[in-house]
């Protein structure tokens, strides 16, 4: 029997009058499991307290939006995204978002993956911020908010002040504490993504607890099964980290920094259709964590099908699309080649073709 967490705690969502729970739920990877699947894991996560629940209408959160809508009840505090950059599209966004949701308004509505300040500056001075707040005062929106992976557009966007929310990544690994505490200090609430910087982080009740010391509105973690729902719920209402734990969060993240966060944005646009982000992911998962024959088994499950790493072409879409400024082709050629001098032969007979 599924146990019923009643003891979530809750966080004021800045000075948008929002209650959200300390743990959200990251909405990405939803996309990569059946319709039964996720209607069992988003009704354990209301069950278990959760009521705040992030996705976008974005090519790379998939069919998430959708989920949402059609198993997450009219309570719940969802937040969706837009990339687009124009007035035009970002109303087509909007209420492609509403008809998906199945909502009369959006909760919280954010500018996405806003990764320069150059672009910042083109979203208050073509129309888009006015469109968005004009929405707002149409009911189409309740709170706008802005994403993004820099620290510089994060700290302007908190001087500007057109936004009520920010979302940014916080874990252990990114440590962006003057972003988490001028937006307490401004009354706006922060969303910490990347929680566990994208898989990186193993030591996920650690790394959840530490976060929850500082004063963010809430974690999103992304959760696929039930299992994984009631573990970092439990994190809610944990102690603060003793001294041991501390030493063990801090040595079991050593020489993590710069990897890939398995965000996935710099597949859409990739034309291999290469999964570069499960790539590098394994790769991660065997050379810094060092489980070797793991990696292995799960990219030869994974890549089963799909494009060989090996067919990339280095026409380089995928670095423009890094929000971490990543050397990817040079890591994609790392990790092909580690995969292939593992696998051999059967390197060859998975992706059945001679790019290797």
């Amino acid at each position: 029997m599924f146990k019923i967490f009643i003891r979530m705690k809750f966080r004021e969502l800045g000075k948008t009058g929002l209650k959200v729970s300390v743990i959200g739920f990251g909405g990405i990877p939803l996309q990569g499991v059946s319709n039964e699947q996720a209607e069992k894991v988003l009704k354990a996560a209301i069950n278990q307290g959760i009521n705040f629940f992030d996705t976008s209408h974005a090519s790379s959160y998939g069919d998430s939006e959708k989920k949402f809508g059609l198993y997450l009840p009219r309570e719940a505090i969802i937040a969706t995204k837009t990339k687009e950059r124009t007035p035009e599209k970002i109303r087509k966004d909007l209420e492609a978002s509403l008809v998906a949701l199945k909502r009369e308004y959006i909760d919280v509505y954010q500018n996405h993956c806003v990764d320069s300040l150059e672009t910042l500056k083109q979203l208050i001075e073509n129309g888009s911020l006015d469109f968005l707040k004009q929405a707002k005062q149409e009911g189409k929106i309740k709170h706008l908010g802005i994403s993004t992976h820099r620290e510089d557009v994060a700290l302007k966007a908190l001087e500007l002040g057109h936004w009520g929310v920010l979302q940014f990544p916080f874990n252990p690994i990114k440590r962006e504490f003057k972003a988490v505490y001028e937006a307490q200090e401004k009354g706006i609430g922060y969303i910490a993504m990347k929680p566990l910087d994208g898989g990186n982080i193993q030591k996920t009740n650690l790394a959840l607890k530490w976060e929850l010391e500082h004063p963010v509105s809430t974690v999103i973690p992304g959760m696929i099964t039930i299992e994984q729902v009631r573990e970092n719920v439990e994190n809610a209402e944990a102690p603060l980290l003793i001294e041991s734990e501390r030493e063990e969060l801090r040595n079991s993240i050593k020489g993590l920094e710069g990897m890939c966060q398995s965000c996935h944005y710099c597949e859409p646009t990739c034309p291999q259709k290469i999964p570069i982000g499960n790539v590098l992911y394994l790769y991660n998962y065997a050379i810094k964590i060092g489980l070797l024959e793991q990696a292995l088994g799960r990219f030869r499950k994974s890549m089963k099908g799909k494009p060989d790493p090996y067919s990339c072409i280095e026409c380089g879409t995928c670095e423009e699309n890094c929000h971490n400024q990543l050397p990817v082709r040079q890591m994609l050629k790392q990790a092909r080649e580690f995969f292939k001098e593992h696998l051999g032969n059967e390197y060859d007979e998975l992706f059945k073709n001679k790019y290797s």
